[in-house]
């Protein structure tokens, strides 16, 4: 949790520099939202010798839309150890996995480069079940108008799907950061379409994970202001000399 703390302390001295150079323009202000889609790994360090145990199905879900979600409880075990009872199956970590990604972030726009936003990125083993999931809270800085980077504290959850059920949310849980940067290639007044590149790296219990990936996302500022401050300038000068 050091190097969370460290990159929080700089990303607030930045925040703090940036929002005095950016006083005089309220037009970058308001509220920011979006997603994408990436691919990429999920890398497990120190997890040689441990597996997951699934258990039977421990609940479920019945959603609003769709069919109804069983799900079940997860843990992680000596892997040349018995299983706990009742356990239906039991995989071995891997060194690594390929998987997809969804993204979602939302927040609010202090000035044209500095946004505080909750972050979230889904990632699932296109292969063997695994999955991670990372929230985090994040700053969002703008070196300059086309190119983002954004890092801050976060937690997560350690997923595995077996035989079309999915394992209990808050069941494996994790802490780490999250950091990303990105480059707006398609930019227009309100939406930008930006390739995305991320970094998530978690401290479980037993073990460590690292989330890779790169993709693309969209977002949307909607700005939380009126007329530019220039225009609002101009109209007492104009109304003056109409006197």
């Amino acid at each position: 949790m050091t190097r969370v703390l460290m990159v929080s302390v700089l990303l607030c001295r930045l925040a703090v520099s940036a929002g005095a150079e950016d006083r005089s323009n309220a037009d970058g202000r308001g509220w920011i939202f979006g997603g994408g889609i990436t691919s990429g790994t999920i890398a497990f360090a120190g997890a040689e010798d441990l597996a997951v145990a699934v258990g039977p199905v421990d609940r479920v879900e019945a959603p609003l839309l769709g069919p109804a979600i069983a799900e079940r409880r997860i843990e992680v075990i000596d892997a040349s150890a018995p299983p706990p009872p009742e356990t239906v199956h039991v995989a071995p970590f891997p060194q690594s996995t390929t998987g997809a990604a969804i993204t979602l972030h939302g927040g609010y726009a202090f000035s044209p480069r500095v946004a505080l936003l909750g972050d979230m990125e889904v990632m699932a083993s296109t292969s063997d079940g695994f999955g991670n999931a990372i929230g985090a809270v994040v700053l969002r800085y703008r070196p300059v108008r086309r190119v983002w980077i954004e890092a801050g504290p976060a937690t997560a959850d350690l997923s595995y799907g077996f035989e079309n059920t999915g394992s209990v949310s808050g069941s494996v849980t994790g802490t780490g950061f999250l950091a990303a940067g990105g480059i707006s290639v398609l930019e227009k007044e309100r939406w930008t379409l930006d390739l995305q590149a991320r970094y998530g790296k978690i401290w479980y219990e037993a073990f460590q994970t690292r989330n890779v990936s790169v993709g693309l996302s969209i977002g949307r500022v909607r700005s939380g202001t009126g007329a530019k401050p220039a225009a609002r300038a101009a109209a007492p000068r104009g109304a003056a000399s109409r006197g």
